[in-house]
């Protein structure tokens, strides 16, 4: 009841199955609203909306060992993708295709294809036999990292299609790092 002893609605089902927690007049299937934010939902993503008239959001707790996350999914796999905190190792994580791709860890560092980065960005090819002690102190020290057992490069190109260079390490029968300017090596 509301102060005068009147029942007051905190939230409706409309006929139509639609939900409105805070508004009477749910927009979307379920609609949780605490003040207008003067826009509408996208139709692409219109099944919740949580909408307030300033910073609004979702908070996902979890234990502090244990992994809160948004999951996607399609009738072949519940969990192709996936993003979400990892408490036990404080890590955000994010998911393609059932495994891990990238992570954030606690120091700020990003790791494409690691969740171990020990460069604030580092991009890890090929882990297969690789010994990432014997390298550690480098990357530790390093803006960017490349891991990996081939072949790495770093590719220059112009509106993504016309070569301009490449810095690179091969490791053909031969050990070299070389610096490319459209087709000359140095």
């Amino acid at each position: 009841t509301g102060m005068g002893g009147s029942i007051v609605d905190r939230k409706v089902i409309l006929q139509h199955g639609y939900i409105g927690i805070g508004t009477s007049a749910p927009d979307e299937i379920l609609h949780v609203y605490t003040g207008s934010s003067g826009g509408t939902a996208s139709s692409a993503a219109d099944e919740a909306v949580f909408e307030g008239s300033g910073n609004s959001g979702i908070t996902i707790q979890s234990g502090n060992t244990s992994f809160g996350g948004v999951y996607f999914g399609d009738n072949g796999d519940n969990d192709v993708g996936v993003v979400g905190y990892d408490h036990n190792s404080n890590m955000m994580r994010f998911h393609t295709c059932g495994a891990i791709r990238a992570a954030i860890n606690c120091d700020g560092n990003f790791g494409i294809g690691t969740t171990d980065s020990k460069a604030k960005a580092e991009i890890a090819f090929d882990s297969g036999g690789f010994d990432t002690t014997s390298v550690a102190t480098m990357i530790a020290s390093s803006s960017l990292a490349f891991e990996g057992n081939n072949d790495m490069r770093i590719i220059f190109e112009q509106d993504g299609s016309t070569f301009r260079g490449m810095m690179g390490y091969a490791h053909a029968g031969s050990t070299y790092i070389g610096i490319w300017d459209n087709g000359s090596s140095t």
